[in-house]
């Protein structure tokens, strides 16, 4: 079969315009937060800063870890201390993103500016708030900028106060006798308990928990995990007053708002770079909870994943062929990406208007592949071994699309998929993306031991009318 990769390398290639997640920060403007530690612009969150000094200096590994798995990630700055001017999203076109993360904004926002990231979530956006005292000039400062925001969707945002750590062992996820640890937020996109993409521990050092009031939006949202002990209510700029959480106040908390998705975190510092002030991405499950929350966001309709995932080359799924066990929910690593290659799918699952499309992510960049379709799962949905990877497909294939990758290692299709794979409605299909990977020997294969292709994770679709 790997004479089939040689033989379509010379044919006419398609080269892919992956469609990424695409992600806008909003910062604050210089010299309008850290009023608790000198007011300097290094507090404020900016995805650019990859320091890793003592203290808290930037969210550059979170854009980075958000990059490693399929993310683009943007960033607008409100006016500076001088003017303090919004992001004006009256106007601002939003079309082009997923998720926008309110993270150190702390200007006034109006009514029309409001209403513009409201539709945005409607229409299938995802929007993550996050507050912090020292992403603004006073206490109040975030909190108040945020709260416009948050009343759309039922959630109060607190102020500063408070270090903690959230497990599940000890039942943080246990919410008013409901356990919402099963929340993929929380287990991780594949769903299993007890894999690598759960979050069993997060924290955060110096947190604004966010309180639940549906009567206030006519939404729901829910608690995923609890805030402890007490908070600091957004009553006074000079620091509100102190009073014990309840079971309406959450560490996390989510609704589904419309087509979109809305979560509010309480704190930056999970987040920050290595050495951060009290904690960072790199402590506990902070790094994969920060995938599985932007992967969440995500799936409303602008990012939407379609299709069961199945058939992973990871720790999941035993050992892959050279050792080289990838990412959760990903295929065995390849010689570009120790992830290894993921397939996704979105549109329609419809076989009238057939515009579902199929994508690869971190394969090879530059490399020859083909978008295959099956009837029949491989090893009882586990797969087996094949080339340095795990063959999720079988029975009667069809190769569907002979794509080139970008210098990405990102490859999508661009044919009517049900009209190529010959497939009606009602019918159940098993795809997955084989790749040429001839750099294999030494990494991730030994000399001597590599095949010279790789494969995705499988991904099974049900065919609608």
């Amino acid at each position: 079969m790997l004479s089939l990769l040689l033989t379509i390398a010379a044919l006419a290639p398609t080269v892919p315009d992956c469609s990424h997640a695409r992600v806008l920060f909003v910062r604050g403007g210089s010299g309008t937060g850290g009023f608790l530690e000198g007011g300097w612009d290094e507090h404020l969150g900016d995805i650019q800063n990859f320091s890793e000094s003592n203290g808290n200096h930037g969210w550059g590994t979170l854009a980075q870890t958000l990059a490693q798995n399929g993310f683009v990630c943007d960033q607008v700055i409100e006016g500076p201390a001088t003017n303090n001017t919004p992001i004006d999203f009256a106007t601002f076109d939003l079309t082009p993103y997923d998720i926008v993360v309110l993270g150190s904004n702390n200007a006034d926002y109006t009514t029309a500016q409001v209403d513009g990231i409201e539709n945005f979530v409607l229409q299938g956006g995802g929007l993550l708030v996050i507050s912090d005292a020292n992403w603004g000039s006073y206490w109040g400062d975030a909190p108040t900028s945020d709260q416009p925001f948050l009343t759309r969707f039922g959630m109060i945002m607190n102020q500063d106060l408070g270090t903690y750590t959230l497990k599940r062992a000890a039942g943080d996820y246990v919410v008013n006798g409901t356990d919402m640890g099963n929340h993929p937020i929380l287990i991780g996109p594949d769903g299993l308990p007890g894999t690598a993409d759960d979050v069993n521990e997060f924290d955060g050092e110096g947190v604004s928990p966010i309180t639940v009031r549906p009567a206030t939006s006519g939404l729901n949202p829910v608690v995923l995990a609890k805030a402890k002990n007490t908070k600091r209510l957004n009553n006074n700029p000079s620091g509100g007053t102190v009073v014990p959480v309840s079971v309406d106040d959450g560490a996390l908390v989510v609704v589904s708002a419309g087509m979109g998705r809305v979560a509010g975190h309480f704190d930056r510092n999970t987040f920050f770079n290595q050495n951060g002030a009290g904690t960072s991405i790199h402590r506990f499950d902070n790094r994969q909870y920060a995938i599985n929350l932007f992967s969440w966001l995500a799936g409303g309709a602008n990012g939407a994943t379609t299709g069961t995932a199945f058939c992973f080359g990871d720790a999941s799924n035993g050992t892959c062929p050279c050792s080289n066990g990838g990412a959760p929910g990903h295929g065995c690593g390849n010689s570009a990406n120790s992830n290894g290659s993921k397939l996704s799918g979105s549109g329609t699952l419809s076989v009238g208007t057939d515009d579902f499309v199929l994508s690869a992510i971190e394969g090879v960049p530059n490399r020859v592949g083909v978008f295959i379709q099956g009837d029949a799962v491989m090893g009882s949905g586990q797969g087996a071994p094949f080339g340095d990877g795990v063959r999720c497909t079988g029975g009667s294939i069809v190769r569907l699309e002979v794509v080139f990758s970008n210098d990405e290692g990102c490859s999508t299709t661009t044919l009517p998929l049900a009209a190529t794979g010959f497939v009606s409605a009602g019918d159940a299909r098993l795809y997955q993306h084989w790749y040429r990977d001839p750099s294999d020997e030494p990494t991730p294969c030994a000399a001597g031991q590599g095949s010279g292709f790789n494969l995705s994770n499988g991904l099974q679709l049900i065919w609608l009318p």
